[in-house]
């Protein structure tokens, strides 16, 4: 049988294979599939803030609806009160306090009776803008500070101290973070010395072994009075009973075996009801330890 011709095709130096076209292909297909995802997911984020913004105006608006009926309500009752203007300051500052919303006081005839009612808001908002409309440089001082204050310890930021009225009152504040850190047992560089890591670490310490005492070295009085009234009633010994408890039992805070029977101060008053200051609570000559380990009343005759 005769072999056939099976004619070759060859590839030149600076010709083009066929291969080529199908790579060129694909990498369009997958810069059409970004730019659809990209596309994709920029629709997503446009309809999110949309509908955000649509529902904020919303929630906006039906906070002015309800605004001008209570504002209708007031006004109606206000009209037949002996003293309208007093009426309207009563009801408005107790409605922008009760919303925290200072848009209750617009309105109101007098400076005096919008101050008031904007302070109010204010200070129920924790928001110290509510008191940029105050007339009164005074009232508008004395309520940023308010608003300032009325900001949960925990929402408070340190460098927000600078924003209150005076010199006194802003180092007033900076004295409170460093002393709230120091009872955390916390050290933050940012805003304190040497001095306030030192007072720190012990209380941080005093707190861990319950023990009052640590804090008289600290050699500052306010730190020294927040660590005794952060660290409470002392347990010295971590048995379980407070000073306050052991002292009523006649036992001592600094050991936890205080008749050295065999057993802790807390098992003798919380389990087996025996006397934490005396060895032998029932007198028979065997210490309560040794009873108890034997399966006898450590109280009197007869077993547990």
């Amino acid at each position: 049988m005769e072999e056939q011709y099976q004619p070759q095709s060859y590839v030149y130096e600076g010709q083009s294979g066929a291969p080529e076209p199908v790579v060129k292909n694909r990498r369009w297909v997958v810069i059409g599939v970004v730019v659809i995802l990209v596309i994709i997911l920029f629709s997503f984020v446009t309809i999110f803030f949309v509908n955000r913004s649509r529902a904020n105006r919303a929630a906006e608006q039906a906070a002015a609806n309800k605004r001008a009926e209570v504002i209708v309500v007031i006004e109606e009752k206000c009209n037949d009160a002996e003293l309208p203007e007093e009426c309207l300051l009563d009801l408005r500052g107790s409605a922008a306090q009760k919303a925290a919303d200072v848009a209750y006081c617009d309105g109101l005839a007098s400076g005096t009776a919008y101050d008031s009612c904007a302070m109010l808001a204010a200070i129920a908002a924790a928001d110290a803008s509510y008191c940029d409309k105050i007339s009164d440089a005074t009232k508008k001082a004395a309520c940023n500070d308010a608003a300032l204050s009325s900001v949960a310890s925990a929402d408070r930021q340190y460098d927000d101290c600078r924003l209150y009225s005076t010199t006194q009152r802003q180092d007033q504040c900076r004295d409170e973070f460093v002393i709230r850190a120091v009872v955390q047992g916390v050290c933050d560089p940012a805003f304190m010395d040497d001095v306030s890591c030192d007072a720190a670490e012990v209380v941080a310490r005093a707190i861990a072994v319950r023990d009052p005492d640590l804090c008289l070295s600290l050699s500052e009085n306010d730190f020294q009075d927040t660590c005794v009234e952060v660290v409470g009633v002392a347990d010295r010994d971590l048995d379980g009973l407070d000073e306050l408890e052991e002292e009523s039992a006649g036992s001592s805070d600094r050991s936890i075996d205080s008749d050295n029977d065999g057993l802790t101060d807390a098992d003798e008053v919380n389990t087996y009801g025996t006397n934490p200051a005396s060895a032998d609570t029932d007198g028979d000559g065997f210490t309560d330890g040794t009873e108890v380990n034997s399966g006898y009343n450590p109280n009197g005759p007869g077993m547990l």
